[in-house]
């Protein structure tokens, strides 16, 4: 079997030599009498008639098996070198040895050139982990690390220029490779692509920012790596001193278009648009499943330092603070006082009110509660800031022999906005709720549950400072 020219008998294994010398002998035995072979008797019990197999029978049994293995060897080595000669460069060579190249290199061109350069992502600051394989013949450990990525680009100087020069570290006249991520410069986010855990998900596709401030251009200028679903990377053109620009959004509990709406990836990769406005979602991982949502908005360049002659258009966001909110949507009467207090607050619901207060007219204004109501219903609350509480009810609440309502305290940090004015700048408001504990009923069955009993105001923050509910807790 003939796989490749004499330039690459360096690459044939010991498998195909030992494929060649079978085949040899094959041919020695076939010249030999085999008058030997005798008929077997009919007669006789089965194991006899095999065991008086003459052993050259056995040795051609097993001789056209170890052929058979051979030429499966060989199949998969004209297929691995044949890959080999195909691909565009010899690309992952360039890496350092601690990085492994992920997959083959992908042909991108955002720089306006017109020519290709190549995208090359690997695992860098890994660690060998056994992975299960359904191969025989495949590894047993792949590189678990973070996920980099690099882009090559053919450049050729035939001459100097006055608008823009070489960096003394990047040779000329050679692939010259020009990192994305890991890097040390700004905007850079988390610092890499993607997690080890989603190196089989990374993807990068090409759009077109510039259409989206000038008609008919849609002219790929811009990378877009999805990182999973929780990392989007953006990169761009700038010049080659500089390389690529790069700018990240990391979002652990993924991204939404808007409150609660998840972003459908399916549909975008199978028309990539360029990003102008998504909400990162940062769960906290707290006793109530609240998450922190930031938005982030597409800044257009035009007439900023970085859309100067010689240099792209940088992917800038303007990222606002949405504070909090439940992670998966408000639940219709949270166990924990702080969910109880944000449900109140996002929605307004009269049920997480203390019904013995709210029925007394003398005691609702007293304890603050009408209060709260109009503030909640004028929308006058621009964010929540922060919440805490105390770990568990009061001891007598605990031991259940109190004949008196147990209470909890939460600490709520708002934002305040004038009415009409969503433009004016936010004031901080401290609150501090108390809420009533109502224990569980056997018939019919009912879980603890808290009411908010009372609300007042806490004293304003000193000018510049932030309001801190751990301390204002005591601790």
């Amino acid at each position: 079997m003939y796989c490749k020219s004499s330039q690459q008998l360096s690459q044939v294994s010991s498998v195909q030599i030992l494929c060649f010398v079978g085949a040899r002998q094959k041919r020695k035995i076939g010249a030999q009498d085999l008058s030997g072979f005798k008929k077997p008797d009919r007669s006789a019990p089965t194991l006899k008639y095999t065991q008086g197999l003459p052993q050259r029978f056995w040795y051609f049994r097993l001789l056209a098996r170890m052929i058979a293995l051979c030429l499966l060897f060989l199949m998969t080595g004209c297929t691995t070198l044949r890959q080999v000669d195909e691909a565009a460069l010899p690309l992952t060579g360039a890496l350092p040895a601690a990085w492994t190249a992920l997959r083959d290199v992908q042909e991108v061109n955002i720089d306006g050139d017109g020519a290709a350069e190549y995208l090359l992502l690997f695992t860098y600051d890994a660690l060998r982990v056994s992975a299960p394989t359904n191969s025989f013949f495949a590894s047993s450990s792949i590189p678990a690390g973070p996920i980099g990525a690099v882009i090559y680009d053919a450049q050729v100087v035939t001459g100097t220029t006055t608008t823009e020069q070489v960096s003394p570290n990047r040779p000329t006249n050679a692939m010259v490779p020009y990192a994305i991520l890991p890097s040390y410069r700004r905007n850079a986010g988390q610092g890499f692509i993607a997690s080890a855990d989603q190196r089989e998900a990374v993807q990068a596709y090409p759009v077109s920012y510039r259409s989206l401030t000038q008609i008919g251009n849609t002219t790929p200028d811009t990378l877009i790596f999805l990182g999973g679903e929780t990392y989007l990377t953006f990169a761009w053109w700038q010049n080659r001193t500089e390389g690529y620009g790069v700018t990240q959004i990391d979002a652990p509990g993924g991204f939404e278009t808007a409150l609660y709406n998840a972003l459908d990836w399916e549909q975008w990769q199978r028309n990539p648009q360029p990003i102008q406005a998504i909400i990162a979602v940062h769960p906290l991982h707290d006793r109530n499943s609240l998450c922190r949502r930031f938005r982030y908005e597409w800044v257009d360049p035009q007439g900023s330092t970085e859309s100067r002659p010689g240099r792209g258009g940088a992917i800038r966001f303007q990222k606002s603070d949405l504070g909090l909110h439940f992670c998966g949507g408000t639940p219709d009467h949270p166990f924990y006082p702080e969910g109880v207090v944000l449900a109140y607050l996002l929605e307004g619901n009269a049920d997480m009110l203390d019904s013995t207060v709210m029925s007394n007219t003398v005691a609702a204004p007293a304890n603050g509660v009408t209060w709260l109501q109009q503030l909640v219903t004028s929308g006058a609350i621009g964010r929540i800031n922060d919440l805490a509480s105390y770990a568990t009810l009061t001891a007598d609440a605990l031991s259940g022999v109190s004949t008196a309502p147990d209470t909890i305290g939460v600490c709520a940090a708002i934002e305040l906005q004038p009415q009409g004015n969503n433009s004016a700048t936010y004031t901080q408001q401290g609150l501090f709720f108390t809420l009533r504990h109502e224990p569980a009923q056997i018939q019919p069955p009912t879980p603890d549950r808290l009411f908010i009993a009372t609300v007042k105001m806490l004293a304003a923050p000193i000018a510049g400072s932030m309001i801190n509910c751990q301390e204002q807790l005591g601790g």
